[in-house]
């Protein structure tokens, strides 16, 4: 996880463009091996293993801590909503990514997770945007 958050991120971007880029390079990895996803989204498989729930506990841990940074830094408070705590947020973005990879794996790796995840994004990015962001978003996308 901290190699998919420091590969290719540039402080430049924009903190929703920074957890864009990060959850596209998590779904690639997944769509590539496929028991990635298994192995990070099945941790009822490894409650009576106290070390491998520890290690999957590490991953979401290393996720939520990176994302609530970003939120958190002086550009994410500038580019998010500031009415909803951050960690709300966080636990948004992660929850509504979990739930698209275990739809993704239950139906037998069926549709494209790069493409659903990313229009999931498009959504998300609406709803957590500050209200000046997220006009400047739309502009954006319509020019």
């Amino acid at each position: 996880m901290d190699r998919l958050f420091e590969q290719n991120t540039n402080n430049e971007d924009s903190v929703l463009d920074q957890i864009q880029m990060v959850y596209g390079r998590v779904f690639r990895s997944f769509m590539a091996q496929r028991a990635l996803a298994s192995v990070i989204f099945s941790e009822e498989l490894f409650r009576h293993d106290p070390r491998l729930s520890e290690r999957v506990a590490r991953i979401m841990n290393t996720m939520e801590e990176r994302i609530l940074t970003l939120l958190r830094s002086k550009k994410g408070r500038v580019e998010c909503r500031r009415d909803v705590p951050a960690k709300d947020l966080t636990r948004v973005i992660m929850g509504a990514f979990r739930f698209l990879v275990t739809r993704w794996r239950l139906s037998g790796y069926t549709f494209d997770l790069e493409k659903e995840g990313a229009a999931l994004w498009q959504s998300l990015r609406l709803m957590i945007a500050a209200p000046t962001a997220r006009n400047t978003y739309r502009e954006r996308r319509t020019s």
